[in-house]
């Protein structure tokens, strides 16, 4: 299995693994991802700004995520604190194929951030979810992150804010 940036000609299989998340999430009573977003413009335009990657076996794209050292406009009012001012990598929309939950897929997408973060001398990574997306929070517990707060995305609709302070 292997992370690696994601191309144009992977967006329809991205876009699948996409909608069988909103699928989970809608199943699950969770209102995250149930309004449109994301949809292949959002990953074509990951892809553009070089932070879209896919999880691959096989040939076949298993996972997807965001991950960038760009700055997150949403995460400039916390009602919470981040536990420093730091540049930071953002990790956004980790998606696993159905098929495939349970083989710490997503924690690879976090294993990739800390990579990438090393590369940059930034070791800070951000990430958030909704309330409801209990097994996104465990995820991200499980690796490290800590709640800081509440951040308000675009629509004004709250997300749980984490952050890890990865080792220089």
């Amino acid at each position: 299995m292997e992370i690696r940036k994601s191309k144009k000609s992977d967006i329809l299989q991205i876009v699948e693994i996409i909608n069988q998340a909103k699928a989970y999430l809608k199943e699950n009573d969770i209102p995250q991802w149930q309004n449109g977003y994301p949809d292949a413009c959002d990953v074509l335009d990951d892809i553009q700004k070089g932070g879209a990657y896919c999880a691959c076996e096989n040939g076949d794209v298993i996972g997807y995520s965001y991950i960038s050292s760009l700055a997150e406009p949403n995460y400039t009012v916390i009602d919470g604190a981040w536990f420093n001012g730091d540049p930071y990598i953002v990790i956004h929309r980790i998606c696993v194929d159905s098929s495939m939950k349970g083989k710490n897929i997503a924690s690879l997408f976090i294993e990739k951030a800390k990579e990438i973060g090393r590369e940059k001398d930034i070791f800070n990574i951000r990430i958030d979810t909704h309330e409801k997306n209990v097994s996104m929070q465990r995820m991200v517990e499980k690796n490290g992150f800590k709640k800081t707060g509440i951040i308000y995305v675009k629509d004004g609709s709250p997300r749980y804010a984490y952050q890890l302070i990865v080792c220089k």
